[in-house]
């Protein structure tokens, strides 16, 4: 997937790493792009992805990042602005429901990590 937009669209890919503390990018950026990522992640790496990815941006740089809001859990589902909900279920047939499942977050939650 990396390969194909880096020769489609002329961009710069990076292929990720599971753990944060392992993805060693020694470059800032202008802007980072991270859609479907954090919707993706659990409690534990959420944070420290967003923290690792904010690290990367030049000063006047922009983090862009998607999540799934906590309004779209069902109503028996429900937590609070500052919870993230995890269920470690996934799309994806190659990664540990684990580390890449889908979470829900509240806005407090969001506004924390970053």
């Amino acid at each position: 997937a990396v390969q194909f937009q880096q020769e489609s669209f002329g961009v710069n890919g990076i292929i990720s790493t599971v753990n944060p503390t392992d993805y060693s990018v020694n470059q800032k950026f202008d802007c980072i792009l991270a859609c479907s990522f954090f919707s993706h992640l659990p409690e534990k790496t959420f944070t420290l992805w967003m923290k690792t990815l904010y690290n990367l941006i030049t000063p006047a740089g922009i983090l862009m990042f998607s999540v799934h809001d906590r309004d779209l859990l069902p109503p028996d589902s429900k937590i609070k602005s500052d919870e993230l909900l995890f269920i470690p279920q996934s799309e994806s047939q190659s990664l540990d429901v684990y580390e890449y499942g889908t979470s829900y977050v509240g806005e407090e939650f969001v506004t924390q990590a970053v």
